[in-house]
């Protein structure tokens, strides 16, 4: 995948998701991986300036349970066509992929 092994950076990543006693809890982990999977924030790029600072940074927080899970809610009262399994709005009476009449509003059709 192109990418190299870099000490430095290890040990900086290793310093700002672990704790005060110096282990990596699952939470910080995991928030850290899905930051750096995702393209999140990009201030793991250091100097070496700051990290000789000795400022101490934050543990990342447990997920709050929000982010990609409100990209894929559904919307109150939408319907999924019985024949492509598209979500469709509330409002809609046809599929807007296939056409299909929604399930129940087939005598309301205009012909």
């Amino acid at each position: 995948m192109g990418t190299t092994y870099c000490e430095e950076e290890h040990r900086r990543t290793i310093k700002k998701i672990s704790g005060a006693d110096g282990k990596i809890t699952r939470e910080a982990f995991i928030a850290w991986y899905l930051d750096w999977l995702f393209g999140g924030d990009e201030s793991d790029i250091e100097t070496d300036e700051e990290d000789e600072a000795g400022e101490e940074e934050e543990t990342p927080a447990a997920s709050s349970g929000e982010g990609w899970g409100k990209a894929f809610g559904v919307e109150e009262g939408s319907w999924k066509c019985d024949a492509c399994m598209v979500r469709n709005k509330a409002a809609d009476t046809k599929c807007a992929a296939c056409e299909t009449v929604r399930p129940g509003y087939e005598d309301k059709q205009e012909e």
